[in-house]
């Protein structure tokens, strides 16, 4: 679940709404992350409002300029008559400052830590891949950069990498650098089954996929696999 507070209040204010609807009680204690957006764009530190306690101070885990939007990792439990999801459990943020992407936890406070020995000119995006229930060797953060080096921006689209990193990282671990021959995940999964029959009808509605020749490329090397060419999709 991807999460950007444009103020202190707001942060607090949605903690304090999860108060009122008894919904903390009922998902335990947890921090909710939150950042200020500057009057010239950007979003200006990272701070964790306490639940429990909403009359202290937000603890401060950054009061640097963010490199883009924070990501935040959530465990929660799927009701089966409405098919939503209920008692949502942040996890952990993950942030990006200065070329460098850093975590913390949400259900306690610990140290500050590198997220992966990833670096990188420009953040494009960070994407939350987290299962349900959660734990941190099978949930994941996809992030979209112009990696160290490049002269371009993520707005031309142009040179960007695309990272898969799990979310139990150190500074230790290198990000895993999708291929270029594109899968959704980094490896042919049942993502890429999943995906493949609505990728398969952009060849058959009038959807400027060019715009995204990234999502194309995925197109082309998925519906290209023998065993796609041999189920013979109708249109």
């Amino acid at each position: 679940m991807r999460i950007t507070s444009t103020n202190l209040w707001r942060g607090i204010g949605a903690a304090a709404l999860l108060c009122a609807a008894g919904g903390v009680q009922a998902a335990g204690h947890f921090y909710v992350p939150f950042s200020l957006m500057l009057n010239t764009g950007g979003s200006h530190g990272m701070w964790l409002a306490d639940t429990d306690h909403l009359g202290n101070p937000p603890f401060q885990l950054t009061n640097q300029t963010l490199d883009g939007a924070g990501v935040v990792l959530d465990d929660w439990t799927l009701n089966a008559s409405t098919h939503l999801a209920t008692n949502v459990q942040p996890q952990l943020v993950v942030y990006g400052v200065g070329g460098h992407l850093y975590k913390e936890g949400l259900r306690t406070i610990g140290p500050v830590t590198q997220f992966s020995n990833g670096g990188y000119a420009q953040l494009c995006s960070l994407t939350a891949l987290d299962e349900r229930p959660y734990a941190a060797a099978r949930a994941y953060v996809q992030a979209v950069v112009e990696p160290t080096g490049s002269t371009n921006t993520c707005a031309s689209g142009v040179g960007t990498q695309t990272w898969l990193i799990p979310a139990n990282a150190d500074s230790s671990v290198a990000p895993t650098i999708e291929p270029a021959n594109w899968t959704v995940l980094g490896a042919f999964t049942i993502a890429d089954c999943a995906f493949a029959p609505v990728l398969w009808r952009s060849l058959r509605l009038p959807i400027p996929i060019e715009r995204w020749p990234k999502v194309g490329l995925l197109r082309d090397t998925v519906t290209a696999r023998p065993a796609f060419q041999s189920i013979g999709l109708v249109a």
